[in-house]
Formats: C-alpha cells, sequence, structure tokens
C-alpha cells in the first residue's frame, strides 16, 4: 500500500511482484478542484480533465503530479513544479480570446511540466 501526503489518496497493490496485472488507485478526496490526467501528447503536454466550473482560475496555478516512476514500477512519486495553462504563447489563441470576448473551454486546459528534449511523453 503507498499513500501520497496531503491528500487521500491510496494506492492498493494485491498481487506485489506482478507487474502484469491490473492496479488500482482510490481517491477519496483530492482537493476542492481535482484534475486528472485525460492523456499525454508527444510534445510532452499532460491534457487534464477537471471539475472546475472555471477553468481560468486555474490557469498558472502550480500543481503537484503523482504517478508511478516509469524506472522502478510499483514505486510512486511526486512532481513538482508544474502549471496549469491551456493556450501555450498568447499568439497560438483566437483574437476573440486575446481581447476577452471568448473564454477557454475546459478542454484546452493541459499541465507543462516543463520537461524538454526528446520522448518528453516517455518520462512521466
Amino acid at each position: 500500500m503507498h499513500q501520497f501526503k496531503g491528500n487521500a489518496g491510496v494506492v492498493l497493490d494485491t498481487h506485489p511482484g506482478r507487474d502484469d496485472m491490473f492496479k488500482v488507485m482510490l481517491i477519496g478526496h483530492a482537493d476542492k478542484i481535482r484534475m486528472q490526467v485525460r492523456s499525454i501528447g508527444e510534445d510532452g503536454k499532460i491534457w487534464i480533465n477537471t471539475d472546475s466550473f472555471l477553468p481560468t482560475v486555474l490557469i498558472g496555478h502550480e500543481v503537484k503530479l503523482f504517478s508511478e516512476d516509469p524506472e522502478a514500477p510499483g514505486s510512486y512519486r511526486c512532481i513538482e513544479g508544474g502549471t496549469v495553462e491551456a493556450l501555450g504563447a498568447i499568439h497560438f489563441s483566437d483574437p476573440a480570446q486575446r481581447d476577452g470576448s471568448k473564454g477557454i473551454k475546459k478542454e484546452q486546459i493541459y499541465l507543462d511540466l516543463q520537461i524538454h528534449g526528446e520522448n518528453k511523453s516517455s518520462r512521466y
């Protein structure tokens, strides 16, 4: 059993040493605003879902990412220093977003860990 500090997340491994079997993570309460990984892009962006009613309030906030360590299966880690982003550089956004007449959709939100170089998506 693994527990993370600062939340009620628990990972139960019912068959230690059997990496071919399915693992389950139970979250009792993550925080007021929960975010779940939707997908990881080849460019290293971690696309997230959130239950926030105002996705724009998340932009720019630092978050902690809890994940299994790919170099030590069965061990878990906390990656700090990532920020919630949505548009990237301002020139990628629609003109309506730049002038404030259009908002950000929840599907545009991703976590940027500032990881660069080759094989960015495999570092998680």
